[in-house]
């Protein structure tokens, strides 16, 4: 019941729905892989007394319904046994990646393996964040008394590098529009996909993408990247140039190397550049990165005169 309704406004209301436009399934068995067990959360929600209605309480039940539905030979859905796999705010720290995995119905046991195999019920079992010391593969399953309850394996691939773990300073706001994970999105290891909307990107609304990442002590630097997208279609823009710049006490910067971009403009397809530079050996705690942007959507764009979007990605420093 919407929060704005009075008590009298909301006698109204006489139940809900949810609608399954069936014209995109191509038969009955793809529908009820839609419905269900939507279907159920629905009814949970129209239903269930307000004061009973919890995720907790449900999520304990739906695991008995879905074995109805089993021995009703029924086709659902079962991504809330898919495991999810984010970047965690737990024990990494520098030169280290910290690794979250969660399902929808908590409870679940899972399991995960870093050697380049599907886990199995002889694979890691999962009790905390994963700490990963270098750069590696996670793949994670959800199982129940020895069988596989996901529906497929999930895997993500980790970055791990001097750079990890260390909280970049921004000199600019993102935009709260595509916050990513903040701050800590840039450094955690995960890498953005071709969807400007996958929650990975960090974007920044005309103005420059320019960042200060603490190593936390003096180390040897010989690479620097970062990854941006160009979408034009959704305004987003390659940086005209990224500079690289570092320092031993945060104040004073010198540029070691300048990354031109290549790729023009106008190119309608969805780009993701890995702006990459090599350096001699060099002692360093701060780098800076700078990523120059458009600034204003160019003149033969649609949207001329508009801010440009620049995203970003991690930055990765070795």
């Amino acid at each position: 019941m919407p929060d704005v309704l009075t008590d009298t406004e909301a006698k109204h209301i006489l139940g809900g729905q949810a609608n399954l436009w069936t014209e995109y399934p191509q038969d009955g068995r793809q529908a009820e892989y839609l419905a269900l067990p939507r279907l159920a959360a629905l009814a949970e929600a129209v239903w269930t007394p307000k004061d009973r209605r919890g995720w907790p309480d449900f999520a304990a039940r739906i695991k008995a319904l879905m074995a109805r539905y089993e021995a009703a030979g029924l086709n659902y859905a079962r991504s809330a046994f898919q495991v999810n796999i984010e970047a965690s705010a737990g024990p990494g720290g520098g030169n280290r990646a910290a690794v979250a995995l969660g399902t929808e119905i908590p409870g679940l046991e899972i399991r995960y393996a870093t050697n380049g195999r599907d886990p199995g019920q002889g694979s890691k079992k999962y009790v905390g964040p994963v700490v990963l010391k270098k750069s590696a593969e996670l793949r994670a399953a959800a199982f129940e008394a020895g069988r596989r309850l996901s529906p497929g394996v999930s895997t993500e691939r980790f970055l791990v590098h001097a750079a990890s773990g260390r909280k970049p300073v921004l000199a600019s706001p993102f935009s709260p529009k595509y916050p990513a994970g903040g701050e800590a999105a840039l450094t955690d290891g995960l890498l953005g996909s071709r969807n400007h909307a996958d929650g990975r990107w960090l974007g920044f609304e005309g103005a420059d993408f320019d960042a200060v990442i603490d190593l936390g002590t003096g180390r040897t630097v010989r690479k620097f990247e970062v990854r941006c997208l160009q979408n034009i279609n959704a305004w987003i823009f390659l940086p005209s140039s990224v500079e690289y710049a570092v320092s031993m006490d945060g104040r004073d910067f010198e540029t070691v190397a300048t990354v031109v971009n290549d790729i023009s403009p106008q190119l309608a397809d969805i780009v993701v550049k890995e702006f990459s530079a090599g350096i001699a050996p060099r002692r360093a705690r701060f780098v800076r990165v700078r990523a120059r942007s458009l600034g204003a959507v160019p003149d033969w764009h649609f949207g001329k005169g508009g801010k440009a979007w620049l995203f970003a990605d991690e930055v990765v420093v070795e």
